[in-house]
């Protein structure tokens, strides 16, 4: 899970959300990854460029697996 904004965001709203979930991460994690680890999920916060970076990496990792199994040319 993860929470994204439109392109072009403010960087100031970017960071205002980030410090948010900062805090709700803080107060409530254990809860948050108890109700997660249902699901196999954990709770990992990450900072805007590392999940953008995630985020891109997991884009390749699936349209890769995606063209292997040449279901799309």
């Amino acid at each position: 899970y993860g929470l994204l904004a439109p392109k072009g965001t403010p960087r100031e709203v970017v960071d205002a959300l980030h410090v948010a979930l900062k805090k709700v991460t803080a107060k409530y994690g254990d809860q948050i990854a108890v109700n997660l680890a249902v699901s196999g999920a954990e709770v990992r916060l990450m900072g805007p460029e590392e999940y953008a970076t995630h985020l891109r990496a997991q884009q390749k990792l699936y349209s890769d697996a995606v063209r292997q199994l040449d279901l799309v040319k």
